[in-house]
């Protein structure tokens, strides 16, 4: 075997990211939290240094290497060791299909093709050609990892749900599944009357409805991935830099944790408020209110508060019995009417739900990323310092509060102004900031509402949060009690 063509391809989940990383390189590989602790070179060979940026991680844990035509990882005497096929080791063989975990960190390993050994690369030119970056591989959207949950900006998008594996079982390529073929399975297969798919926001307000309704919570499934309904729109929320304590900056035409609208968030605020004696703070929620948007910037409450109050309904209305943890891979109608779900509970862990009702509400598959952004990225595999707003990237501000720098914004929506928010409190801690904000197209006049319209200052609104007055308060009752059943 020649040692010097060998590639490996590695792959793992970043634990803090959730970006999805996909590495083909060559022997040696040094594994630590610090770049320059790690070796550039052994015995002669550059190596190759991956950086796993987490406490569990000593600066330099871990190596991968050839030893007499055997590939070895060996540990550097870090402080968590290291595991291969979840059986701690301070050195051990490794083989294609290995799974090696450092720290939070589990990297599947595969031994690549062999390709011819690369060449000296040249000197590079002062002056070298300037070619355009390719266009992206039709990924120009972060999909959200079906797995963790979190925005992925290197995850492709996936069309068609795949059938070739061993689950779903071979029936599911039929247009109705009999249920007795499920139960043939050998896996488990329960049964209820209604069950909604995604347990987020949508299927917490469907369950809400049945709940008010009458129906007890041993006849409802709700299948998703996290356990509270908001998750994903509060780590939204947190990754746009709107801190628990920061109002909400996106239009709402409901309340999740009250249909009726009553009281609105307004209210239990400045009730709030008035029981802890602030009452100037209690008029300024009413008067927003009313006032909106002519004499007043509109209302929006504190996205804590609307999680909190989220976290209260879903106590009374049994939520905890109600919930499920599952993956769903594929829906299919069964041939007594019915319906059934193929879902994954963990690795190698599969079952079925069959009900009578499906809601189906799984929310954005993923976050729109302009797509000459996303070809810089998958060109240079740069993920840090070109981000989307919705994915974590609290470490820009937190170079920027140590170094200082410019920032290119583009886009002047609502996150966007929530942005420049959050730099300017970082340049108050470090002045040496600045920013370029790039628009696509002028804003010469604000939107209007009724009589009312915003104002334009520099291509921007300055109140692009939400329309007013029922907005967060209900709205969505008053359409649904008008609609007829055939709107549907």
């Amino acid at each position: 075997m020649n040692n010097g063509s060998f590639e490996i391809q590695l792959l793992w989940q970043d634990p803090v990211t959730g970006e999805r990383r996909e590495p083909r390189l060559r022997v040696p590989i040094a594994f630590g939290r610090e770049f320059a602790r790690m070796p550039a070179e052994l015995r002669g060979q550059p190596v190759a240094r991956m950086l796993l940026n987490h406490d569990q991680v000593s600066r330099f844990h871990a190596l991968i290497e050839w030893e007499q035509n055997q590939l070895v990882v060996k540990d550097q005497g870090s402080v968590n060791g290291i595991y291969v096929n979840a059986q701690r080791q301070t050195r051990a063989a490794l083989n294609s299909g290995d799974i090696l975990q450092i720290g939070p960190y589990v990297i599947s390993v595969t031994f690549a093709a062999s390709v011819p050994a690369t060449p000296p690369i040249p000197p590079i030119p002062p002056s070298p050609p300037i070619s355009s970056p390719p266009a992206p591989s039709g990924n120009s959207v972060i999909i959200f990892n079906p797995n963790t949950n979190l925005p992925d900006p290197t995850l492709a998008p996936q069309v068609v749900t795949p059938l070739g594996s061993n689950f779903p079982p071979p029936v599911f390529q039929q247009e109705l599944v009999p249920v007795q073929a499920l139960h043939a399975t050998g896996m488990p297969v329960d049964e209820t009357y209604y069950l909604t798919v995604g347990a987020g926001l949508g299927s917490f307000i469907w369950v809400d409805l049945l709940r008010l309704c009458g129906v007890k919570t041993d006849k409802i499934v709700a299948l998703g991935i996290d356990k509270e309904p908001y998750a994903r729109y509060k780590l939204l929320c947190m990754n746009s830099q709107i801190p628990l304590h920061e109002r909400l900056r996106s239009n709402s035409d409901s309340c999740p944790d009250n249909i009726w609208g009553w009281p609105s968030y307004a209210l239990r605020e400045a009730w709030h408020d008035f029981g802890k004696g602030r009452i100037d703070q209690s008029i300024k929620h009413l008067w927003k209110v009313f006032a909106e948007p002519t004499f007043a910037e509109t209302y929006t409450p504190r996205s804590g508060n609307v999680f909190d109050s989220i976290d209260r309904e879903a106590r009374r209305i049994g939520w905890d019995k109600i919930y499920r943890f599952g993956r769903v891979l594929a829906i299919r109608k069964t041939d007594d009417g019915r319906y059934c779900v193929a879902y994954s509970r963990g690795r190698g862990n599969h079952a079925f739900f069959v009900s009578r009702y499906l809601h189906l509400a799984t929310g954005y598959p993923a976050l729109q990323f302009l797509p000459h952004l996303q070809a810089y990225r998958e060109r240079y595999k740069d993920f840090r310092s070109v981000v989307n707003a919705y994915e974590d990237h609290n470490h820009v501000y937190e170079l920027l509060e140590r170094q200082g720098g410019r920032v290119l914004i583009q886009g002047r929506g609502i996150v966007a102004s929530r942005i420049v928010q959050r730099i300017y409190e970082a340049r108050k801690r470090n002045p040496n900031i600045s920013i370029l904000h790039l628009m696509r197209s002028p804003k010469p006049q604000g939107n209007k509402y009724g009589t009312s319209q915003r104002i334009v200052k520099h291509h921007i609104e300055l109140q692009p949060f939400n329309w007013p007055k029922a907005c967060w308060g209900g709205e969505l009752r008053e359409v649904l009690e008008k609609a007829s059943p055939r709107a549907a």
